[in-house]
């Protein structure tokens, strides 16, 4: 943020804190459908195509055996982590701020970008 909009009297916030919950929720349902491949099934369903034949051809896949990347441990980034936890997926997190200690306390694994982006089945950016 420049410093002259402070020094002009501009009010400068943001609505991380208020929005993060239903942020998170998103996400995670986002992750169960594409895990599930319901954006595609509707989608070749729409198209004309015959329930078994698309079925079959959509792979399903559980979250909880899945490993997530999380770019960004801010407010959302936490409150996607907190969620994701309990699915058992292995939940990875690139964020410069983020201290070991923490990321054990939130049951995730701290990562490098290249790495994470390597072994991640999803990937969230949640980042500034």
């Amino acid at each position: 943020v420049p410093a002259r909009l402070f020094d002009d009297g501009i009010r400068v916030t943001h609505a991380a804190s208020k929005i993060a919950a239903s942020v998170a929720e998103f996400v995670v349902a986002e992750a169960l459908l594409a895990m599930r491949g319901i954006h595609r099934l509707h989608h070749q369903l729409r198209n004309g195509g015959e329930w078994l034949e698309v079925r079959a051809a959509v792979p399903q896949k559980l979250l909880g055996a899945r490993t997530v990347g999380i770019v960004g441990a801010g407010y959302v980034g936490r409150a996607v982590m907190r969620l994701l936890v309990p699915f058992g997926c292995r939940v990875l997190v690139v964020d410069p701020f983020l201290h070991d200690s923490e990321a054990a306390a939130l049951g995730v694994f701290r990562a490098g970008l290249n790495d994470m982006l390597a072994q991640a089945d999803v990937v969230s950016l949640h980042a500034p």
